[in-house]
Formats: structure tokens, sequence, C-alpha cells
């Protein structure tokens, strides 16, 4: 009774807190970043410049299932199966080995209650006897894991599961390794085959999202004299209807000092193979060396290195991608690049965040979470007290921390669910970062749902991340989200200015 009023007397005290709301359209830095000095912007065109409508899953599903029925021999009963948007999120890691689907944090430590084998959850016991007792994934092991790190994933993500569901109903004897290979195979076909490409080409507006805000933002970069590039692995025929339709009031391909597409990321950024000029009327690829850029051609190919030795853009370059492998890790470990990933999903779940009940429920079990944490030695200093009634006492801790997990069981549910039912937030486990969210800190500067984004920041912005405390470190928050806290303290600081220079000495 006593814990019960004090978790209702903290929700009574946090519901009249008002705390500082979280743009959703927000860019949010890892490190320092000045885009003063930032003089080239390069792109990707897939979920970058090209923003996407919800249909284009179901149709990569459906085209994936056809080819698995006609061309590897799957049952045709599978043509009946339908993407379902709300099983899976980006970001999570499949098990080839095992046929499992899970999500898994920074130090590779399998989240509880989002494993699954097929569309069903894994129980603790099976999981258990999986990995044999260890949730934790080891480096060895490692190479049997798969990131299904981008939005063109879920489709894929979904398909699997689904294919392993109903081998298993229909008692089919099979390998889920194969499954996936074949999965993944058919996925590449209908993606380099042009099949999907054409289909959305035809129905245009039904799969791609217009938005003014695109062309206003490169337009900005040029007029404040920025460098632009697109390196995309989409064929030009593909990005540039696609970028007529987004951008119709101007040739696109003036917004761009070098357009290069069917780059084979990430392959661009190891390989050697050289670039090629592309006739974008013909379609026909010239067989002569290309020895410098040129704003008015259409290059194919290439690699980074002669990327960087062709344009002369070896520093102050910021690229922006959806996917943070294929896109953003070698260069921004290996070449200096500094770099940007789009994430869609970013925009809902930070609305979700700001929610009243969200606020409250979290609030509620950081303070479940500390109770246990100070239950817990209270109940080990008292277990050197000799008494009579130290059994009872015992029994009655016991007890009461018994609760309060559960209690910390159900209040966890809670705040997975409200982003999904499954897997939950794709940035968060229970404590720490998912390893999706993890490889966005390694190897992106700064996230943002959208390109677009940045608009709303003048173009020599400087970012910076927030403090991260260690366990041991005490928090200091910003006394700045006030507004009359802000005056004051802006205030405070220029007359601090003003005195020190009174106290300068004059120069004669």
């Amino acid at each position: 009774t006593l814990f019960r009023s004090k978790v209702e007397s903290t929700r009574k005290w946090f519901s009249h807190y008002t705390r500082p709301k979280i743009n959703p359209k927000g860019i949010f830095a890892n490190s320092e970043l000045a885009l003063g000095d930032i003089q080239v912007y390069g792109f990707d065109y897939d979920f970058t410049l090209c923003n996407y409508s919800d249909m284009l899953q179901p149709l990569i599903y459906q085209s994936v299932v056809q080819h698995l029925v006609n061309r590897h021999g799957y049952p045709s009963s599978l043509l009946f199966l339908e993407y379902d948007p709300s099983f899976a999120i980006r970001g999570l890691q499949y098990d080839m080995k095992k046929g499992l689907l899970m999500k898994m944090n920074n130090l590779n430590t399998i989240m509880p209650d989002t494993v699954y084998y097929g569309r069903k959850p894994l129980s603790p016991e099976k999981l258990h006897e999986a990995y044999n007792g260890n949730w934790h994934i080891s480096q060895a092991y490692m190479p049997n894991i798969r990131p299904m790190a981008d939005l063109f994933c879920l489709p894929e993500i979904c398909l699997i599961s689904d294919i392993i569901q109903y081998f298993s109903d229909t008692n089919v004897d099979f390998d889920p390794a194969y499954v996936y290979q074949d999965v993944r195979r058919s996925t590449e076909f209908v993606h380099q085959s042009q099949l999907l490409h054409r289909t959305v080409l035809d129905q245009i507006d039904k799969y791609l999202i217009q938005d003014p805000q695109i062309s206003k933002f490169l337009i900005r970069l040029k007029e404040a004299g920025k460098k632009t590039f697109l390196l995309s692995n989409s064929p030009y025929h593909y990005v540039d209807q696609g970028l007529k339709h987004l951008i119709p009031d101007m040739d696109w391909k003036e917004l761009f000092d070098v357009c290069i597409t069917s780059a084979d990321k990430p392959n661009f950024y190891t390989s050697d193979r050289p670039f090629r000029s592309l006739d974008p009327a013909t379609g026909q690829i010239s067989w002569q060396k290309v020895d410098h850029f040129d704003p008015k051609v259409q290059y194919v190919g290439g690699n980074l290195q002669e990327f960087t030795e062709l344009s002369g853009w070896k520093a102050n370059v910021l690229y922006l991608g959806d996917h943070v492998h294929a896109d953003l890790q070698v260069p921004s470990r290996t070449h200096g690049w500094r770099t940007g990933v789009i994430v869609k999903e970013l925009e809902r779940e930070i609305q979700i965040l700001d929610r009243p009940e969200y606020q409250k429920e979290l609030q509620r079990l950081v303070n479940l979470e500390h109770l246990m944490e100070r239950r817990q030695l209270e109940s080990n200093n008292n277990s050197s007290i000799n008494s009579d009634n130290q059994s009872n006492r015992r029994e009655q801790i016991r007890h009461e921390l018994s609760r309060i997990e559960a209690d910390i069981k159900e209040s966890r549910r809670i705040l997975k669910t409200v982003f999904n039912p499954n897997f939950g937030s794709a940035f968060r486990t229970y404590h720490n970062a998912t390893l999706f969210s993890f490889n966005v800190q390694r190897f992106a500067d700064l996230y943002t749902s959208a390109v677009e984004n940045f608009l709303t920041y003048p173009v020599d912005f400087i970012f910076y991340p927030q403090r991260k405390y260690l366990p041991h470190e005490p928090k200091v928050h910003s006394e700045l989200a006030d507004q009359t806290k802000y005056e004051r303290f802006f205030n405070d600081l220029q007359t601090s200015w003003l005195k020190d220079e009174e106290a300068e000495p004059k120069s004669s």
C-alpha cells in the first residue's frame, strides 16, 4: 500500500510537470559539426532525396513472392500472403543459421520478448536452448547475423518470417538459411532486373511523394556557394524520371555538380572500378576515359579514390543517406567524410516520446528500478540483524521485491508496445541503444527524419551533441528550456562580456 501511494504521488507530481518538447523534424548530433565548414554536400537517392509512399513495401513483397514461386519452385499458396506493415521495424537482426528474427542492443545482447521464429514469439526457454543459455551473441557467431538496416529490408523481413511460419504450419522440412538466401536473391532480382523500377515509374504518383522543400534546400545550398553531388545505386533512367517528378519546376541536373548512378555502394568505396560517362538519350556507356567531371555529363560506376582525385573534394564533405552500412560506414571511418543518416521513422518515435502518458510511464519505470535497487540494499543491511522476526522480515522483503520486479516487467512491456507490439522502438532496448541505434551513433555525425529538415537551420549552424553521462557521473541538464531562465542567462552573459571589454586595456 505504501509503495502504491508513492507511485500515485509521483504520477500526480508528473502530471503538473511540463517537459520541453522535442522537435520531431529536428536534426540530432552524435558529434560536433559546423555546417559553415562543410563545402560539399552529397546525397543518396532512395529514401533520402526520394520519399516513397507506404505502397512501396507491399509492391516489393508481392514481386519477390511471385519470383520465388515462378523461379524457385516455392508453393503457389504463398501468392495469397500479404505484407503486414505492423509486424517488423527497421534495425532488426536475422540469424540465418537458426531462422530467428530479433532485436539486439549495442553490446550484442538479445532483448527479451523480441525474438521470433516465423510469426510466433520464441519462449525464454526455447531462446535459452537456442543459444546455450547465453543471451549475448559472441563476436565469433556474428557472421551468421544479418542486419536489416533500411526500409527496403521490411518486406524482406516480413516475407522470410511468413515463409518460415508457412513451412512450420504445413510440416515442410526446410533449412532457414536456404529461405534467407532465396528471399535475398529474389529481392536482388526484383531490384536489379528493374521490374520494381518499371512498376514505380508506371504509377509514379502512387509511389513517390512530392515535396517542394527538397528543391528549396538544394537551391539554398547552391546559392550559399556549396558544391553538391548525387551518388546512388539506382540506374540513371530511374533517378532521372523520379527527380523530374519530384522537382518539376526546373532541370534537376542543374542542382548538382556531379551525378553518379549505378554506383554499387558499398563496393564503390573500396573498389577500383573506373567511372564511365553515360548518354542519357540512348543509355549508351562511353568507352572514353573519364579524366574530369563535367556538370553536364552523367556518370555511372566509379570508386571513391578516383572520385576524390577528379573532384578535388578531400575534406569538408557531408554525405546524407538512409543506409548506415551501405551509405555511411566506410566513408565516415576511412575517408573522413562527415555523414548524416535519414531515418524516416524517427519523426513518429519522437511524437510518441513526447506523449504525456509515455512520459508518465517512463517516470514510473525509473522510479521502480530505483526503488528495486534501494530495497535490495536495505534487505542486505537488515540481514545481519539478529531478531526472532528476521525470517518473517526476509520473507516480506522477498515478496516486495517480487512485486516490484513484476511491475517493472509490466512497465517495460507498456513502453515497448507503444512503438511496435512485437519489437518496440528502433532506437532503444530496455536500457541501452539498439544495435541499429549504436551504429547510427558510430557512423553518422547527424541523424534526422528527412533531408528537408535542414531548411530550418542556418547554413552555418553548429550542431552540438548532448553530453553523454557515464553511470557514475551526476546528470546536469540545461535550464534554458525555460524562457525566463534563458533570457536571464543570456543577459548575464552579455553583461560579463561588457565587463571584459571594459577591463581590456585600450590600444594606443
